[in-house]
């Protein structure tokens, strides 16, 4: 998988990227640095959904401590749901994302696909977590680009 150093952050992405795609996340990251509102437009099919994960996830986790996003029903009342992560505090200084499209099939689509990829994404997760450290990974970064490849389609 490629790196590539935009302003500064180190932006990981599934294959060589076209030069429009490396402007694309340029500006992405531009935005996010200087806290500013980005309106980014791109032709259909040139990977700005990609574009924009890759270059926001490259510059929050420059930021340091992630949180997985994931929830979970809290024990103390019946119904509750709670963040996992301790840092909610540190999280609220963070920017809001906000991704729109034009039409609702397009929007439908790339929550599917994120729907496709947490849930794929989160079984993986509990199998290798009742596996001991020592044995080989139930999946690897190359699974990853092979599902992502998948979505892609």
């Amino acid at each position: 998988m490629p790196t590539y150093k935009i302003r500064g952050i180190d932006v990981d992405f599934p294959f060589e990227a076209y030069d429009s795609q490396l402007v694309y996340m340029e500006k992405v990251i531009q935005s996010l640095q200087q806290k500013c509102n980005a309106l980014l437009e791109s032709p259909t099919g040139t990977g700005k959904t990609l574009c924009l994960l890759c270059a926001t996830l490259a510059w929050r986790k420059s930021l340091g401590g992630f949180s997985t996003g994931m929830r979970e029903r809290s024990s103390q009342s019946e119904g509750s749901i709670s963040d996992v992560s301790p840092s909610q505090g540190a999280r609220s200084k963070l920017p809001t994302i906000v991704y729109a499209s034009r039409t609702h099939s397009q929007i439908r689509q790339v929550l599917n696909e994120c729907v496709e990829a947490e849930a794929w994404l989160r079984e993986k997760k509990l199998q290798q977590d009742s596996l001991p450290k020592y044995v080989t990974p139930v999946f690897s970064s190359a699974d990853v680009l092979k599902k992502t490849e998948t979505l892609d389609r």
